[in-house]
């Protein structure tokens, strides 16, 4: 099909393990409890200076902490 398999599964891999850490009871779905759960923590994670906002300095910090 012309599509790199490995990068493929790669990614695959990484779609499952973001939606188990948003799966906070396991029980194989996210709810909108796990979903919003998720997003406040990334947030508070983002938020280096802890004024309850992500400033683009957060978010640049924030990015090139995880590649």
């Amino acid at each position: 099909m012309g599509w790199n398999q490995a990068r493929q599964n790669a990614r695959q891999a990484a779609k499952a393990d973001r939606f188990a850490v948003m799966d906070e009871d396991g029980d194989g779905k996210v709810s909108k409890a796990d979903f919003l759960n998720a997003a406040k923590a990334r947030v508070e994670k983002a938020d280096t200076d802890k004024d309850g906002k992500v400033s683009p300095s957060d978010f640049r910090a924030m990015r090139s902490s995880i590649r």
